[in-house]
């Protein structure tokens, strides 16, 4: 995906690298989608982005997903 924005629009485009995904129950088993983000996959994309030559935007901590997991049964599921 990145090396399709580089190419096919521009490498000044805002970039926002997040590593909260979290695999929700509808797909807890399935192989790749129901498990969180290894800190190499991760790293690749990070590289990636630097090799293409982005240079606007944001790269989250893989840690991150920690810290934000919406619990969306609560009427304000981003409150803590």
């Amino acid at each position: 995906m990145l090396r399709l924005v580089a190419n096919q629009l521009s490498l000044s485009v805002t970039l926002s690298l997040m590593a909260q995904y979290w695999p929700t129950i509808a797909v807890a088993d399935h192989p790749q989608l129901g498990r969180k983000l290894t800190r190499g996959e991760y790293e690749t994309v990070v590289d990636e982005m630097e090799k293409l030559g982005f240079y606007k935007g944001w790269v989250q901590e893989l840690e991150s997903s920690e810290f934000y997991l919406p619990d969306f049964k609560k009427e304000h599921p981003f409150d803590k």
